[in-house]
């Protein structure tokens, strides 16, 4: 007797458990640190399971920052494990990503030339990026993990990102 098919919800399922294993495996070791065979291990699952999703550690990594930063990962993620991703695309996805970040944050809110509670107001603003610092922490720290052996994404974040939220505040 073999093994039933997975259906559609099981291997989603899956997948987004493999996802959670990689960002713990490259924020903890950065991209150079982290290979499919310890992202496997880590999981408990062979190295073919992780090839069955991802065509290897390009689109996995790929894969994890948009699962980091996409409120609809999956539908992004429909199709990628036979395609291949290098730095381009996944730069292109973080700057895409961080740009909107700031261009949503509260350093683009309107300033008001008044206000009666200037401290309330300020305090709002700070809440707001601090929960947008908090809600993307792992891909953040997976980005400062892998500053050495990719400088170019690490350049990006801090290009998009940080530059964007000092020139709004």
């Amino acid at each position: 007797m073999g093994r039933h098919p997975r259906s559609e919800s099981e291997n989603l399922e899956r997948l987004e458990h493999i996802l959670e294993g990689a960002t713990r495996s490259f924020a903890d070791s950065g991209y150079r640190g982290t290979t499919m065979a310890k992202v496997a291990d880590t999981l408990s699952l062979s190295p073919g399971t992780l090839y069955l999703y991802f065509s290897g550690k390009e689109a996995l990594f790929h894969s994890v920052i948009a699962y980091c930063l996409l409120n609809e990962w999956e539908s992004y993620l429909d199709g990628i494990s036979g395609s291949a991703f290098g730095n381009t695309e996944t730069i292109a996805l973080l700057s895409r990503q961080f740009r909107r970040l700031v261009a949503e944050s509260p350093v683009g809110w309107p300033v008001r030339d008044t206000t009666e509670d200037p401290a309330s107001e300020l305090e709002d603003v700070l809440r707001a990026l601090y929960q947008i610092l908090f809600h993307h922490q792992d891909v953040i720290r997976i980005v400062e993990r892998s500053r050495n052996s990719w400088p170019e994404l690490a350049e990006s974040v801090e290009h998009t990102l940080v530059q964007g939220l000092r020139r709004g505040l």
